[in-house]
């Protein structure tokens, strides 16, 4: 077993590969570990257990502080008692995942930009978000690379200043009109900002976790 194992009761998130018939991200409660293996609530898809069996691969997903965990392994065992349960195995090795892996998740937050050295300052909304960079649905065409003063507004968690770097740039349209679709990686972010951006996204998808259950 690992140190950085996740805690009982706390909430893991299970990864079915495309190619499994319920393939998907689905959210687990862990019932117990041990040194050999760690012990989820099966995942539950409408009322129902997601159908999972001995043999099949998944990948765990699990957040400690603020750093996020990951790896892939077999499932050993399936309890189909009143709550059923499935046991995976404890790999090898485990990664911890880097910056571009960060958990992302919907959001509609206020950001102000400028391309760093200009002097137009445009007011915008994120599509999403995470502790690595954020979507925004721009006004304005941008070009990859282009460098960004950010500011945004994170609810509950204050003002947080930052620079960015476009990595992607693409038109779209909504009920309003023709926007742009801007990727943004952080590059220039104080770390304690990069937490509350991260307790903001890890608030999100649990409110997302606990409407799946539901």
């Amino acid at each position: 077993m690992f140190k950085e194992a996740p805690q009982v009761k706390q909430m893991v998130n299970v990864v079915l590969d495309d190619g499994h018939p319920f393939a998907g991200s689905y959210p687990c409660i862990v019932k117990e570990i041990t040194a050999k293996a760690l012990v989820l609530i099966a995942p539950v898809d409408k009322g129902e257990a997601v159908p999972i069996n001995v043999g099949d691969e998944i990948t765990v997903n699990y957040w400690l502080g603020t750093k996020l965990y990951t790896f892939r392994s077999e499932v050993v065992a399936v309890n189909q008692e009143y709550q059923q349960t499935i046991t995976v195995a404890w790999p090898r090795k485990k990664e911890h995942l880097q910056r571009r892996n960060f958990l992302r998740v919907q959001a509609e937050i206020p950001v102000a930009f400028a391309l760093v050295g200009g002097d137009d300052i445009y007011h915008a909304s994120t599509l999403n978000i995470s502790g690595g960079g954020v979507l925004v649905k721009s006004p304005i065409q941008l070009k990859v690379n282009d460098e960004l003063d950010i500011q945004l507004t994170i609810p509950g968690k204050g003002v947080i200043d930052t620079v960015g770097r476009v990595v992607r740039c693409e038109v779209s349209k909504g009920p309003g009109g023709q926007f742009f679709m801007v990727g943004v990686d952080f590059t220039v972010i104080n770390e304690r900002d990069r937490e509350r951006i991260i307790g903001y996204v890890l608030e999100r998808e649990r409110y997302f976790n606990k409407r799946r259950l539901l």
